[in-house]
């Protein structure tokens, strides 16, 4: 649609809106002082919330994707830089929201550079969509935002046409189509790379990574259903050899907790209670108990990601390993967890 449209009009009552100021805005990530991770924080702070039970306030990190924030880009400079970073919780824990903000954050915030290149990518169209959706989003409800890029929806495709980071584009991939040939990525999130068939755009994505002097990637999913699938082979590296350029936080239940128990189900959901509905979240559990849709994981997978690890800012478990759980959308411990 180029800049008609939607577009135009979110383009011209941004303008409207920033003429009207007295003084320029200073954002909260450009003020004096703040450290790179406190710039990232700041930035992904100030995103407004698009839908949902909290429409109208503005992020909140939870505690867990704080942490892991800070282990992702609260380094020295003078330290390796992070380059992949794996986070892996239950689903319904603002997923998709922390997604969204760093793709932001590289494209148009405190972590973007002249022509950059950000990437997200699905398992298909539809779930690649989902990170794009929520950006466009967020950028039409921000004037500061909306006068600096160019959308076209049916491409999922967005650049920064001026200002900081200009010339810098994201796009959506899918796993079933574009393969991410001849990328140069300064930043990519993979999305539930967890139901991924094969790793062929993963791969992709990380050879392409020694094009950039600093390239980050993300992936944000549940954990892998075996052993051998490429996300677990992943944390297993990150387990068994000493890379500092590698970040994994898993979130999860011991093998042996109850996965019906409400400690259990709040200790591993940072969301519930806040925008995961508490009485939802328990009707369905019981639910779930009722039918017997729901089978603990084997002891073996405690023993695999119990203990944290004594390398700095390579392993960590919060809680310890998980419950797994078949149930189609319950938020209970792990979903579609390793067993």
């Amino acid at each position: 649609m180029g800049l008609r449209g939607f577009q135009g009009l979110a383009r011209k009552q941004a303008r409207e809106e920033i003429s009207s100021r007295k003084k320029p805005r200073v954002l909260p990530w450009n003020r004096k002082g703040l450290s790179r991770v406190a710039k990232v924080i700041a930035f992904l702070a100030f995103l407004p919330i698009t839908k949902g039970k909290l429409t109208g306030s503005k992020l909140k990190l939870l505690p867990s994707q704080r942490a892991f924030i800070e282990d992702l880009y609260g380094r020295p400079d003078d330290a390796q830089p992070v380059r992949l970073g794996i986070f892996s919780e239950p689903r319904g824990n603002g997923k998709t929201g922390l997604i969204a903000g760093l793709e932001l954050c590289h494209l148009l915030g405190p972590e973007a550079e002249m022509r950059g290149e950000c990437y997200s990518a699905g398992i298909d169209r539809m779930q690649a969509g989902l990170i794009f959706t929520e950006m466009e989003a967020i950028i039409l409800a921000v004037p500061d935002f909306a006068v600096r890029c160019n959308i076209q929806r049916y491409r999922k495709w967005i650049e920064v046409i001026h200002g900081f980071g200009v010339g810098s584009k994201y796009e959506a991939l899918s796993a079933d189509a574009r393969r991410a040939h001849g990328l140069a990525p300064s930043f990519w999130a993979y999305d539930e790379l967890a139901q991924a068939k094969d790793r062929v755009l993963l791969d992709n994505l990380q050879t392409a990574m020694g094009k950039r002097k600093r390239s980050l990637g993300v992936i944000i999913s549940t954990q892998a259903a075996n052993d051998d699938h490429s996300l677990s082979l992943l944390i297993d590296d990150a387990r068994n050899n000493d890379d500092p350029s590698l970040v994994v936080h898993i979130l999860s239940a011991p093998a042996e907790a109850d996965p019906f128990d409400p400690e259990t189900i709040r200790a591993v959901n940072p969301a519930f209670g806040k925008f995961l509905d508490e009485a939802d979240v328990m009707s369905e559990a019981e639910r779930a108990r009722r039918m017997r849709a729901c089978t603990p994981s084997p002891a073996r997978s405690a023993k695999r990601w119990a203990s944290r690890s004594s390398r700095p800012n390579a392993l960590t478990t919060r809680n310890a390993e998980s419950t797994s759980c078949t149930t189609p959308s319950a938020p209970l411990s792990t979903a579609d967890a390793r067993t």
